[in-house]
């Protein structure tokens, strides 16, 4: 391939520095660096891989598949071993670091977000955000935050409720 259309590394800095300076370089540099570590600290969590296409753009950060294989529901007790063994992974995985943000891309069965969203609040007490699926919609992401919700809707009440 021609020099022109791909240049080296060098070319590229050369270029870049007489264009911009070393220190816009630098600050590039330091910002894409900086960006890098944050999304390691991003967890997305996969409810059920494979029950419906999940954008790459969905995915970011490490990625955790709680699930992807039928539950096992023989019985209520074989499904809630199942499920016993899907949360304690998710627990493991959580208690490992401290997460900067935890997402969770919600596909399949209700009572794996439920359990998803309940392990990480009661290990972590940060609210995810979730990518919610409708169909030919596609997905959306939704951010609460309960807690300030919660205390507005109690304010506003309350000073409703007031002579």
């Amino acid at each position: 391939m021609p020099e022109k259309e791909h240049p080296s590394l060098d070319l590229l800095l050369k270029e870049f520095r007489s264009t911009f300076g070393d220190q816009e370089l630098q600050n590039v540099l330091a910002k894409k660096l900086r960006s890098s570590k944050s999304q390691k600290r991003v967890l997305t969590i996969v409810c059920d891989e494979g029950m419906h296409p999940i954008p790459n753009a969905a995915i970011v950060g490490e990625k955790f598949v709680f699930s992807k294989s039928p539950l096992n529901i023989e019985s209520a007790h074989t499904l809630q071993s199942d499920l016993e063994e899907r949360v304690m992974a998710l627990s493991i995985l959580l208690q490992e670091r401290s997460w900067s943000r935890i997402r969770i891309v919600y596909t399949g069965h209700a009572i794996l977000g439920s359990l998803i969203k309940h392990t990480v609040y009661r290990i972590t007490h940060k609210e995810t955000e979730d990518l919610v699926y409708f169909g030919s919609a596609g997905y959306f992401q939704i951010k609460f935050d309960m807690r300030a919700i919660l205390t507005e809707k109690r304010v506003s009440k309350r000073s409703s409720a007031m002579p």
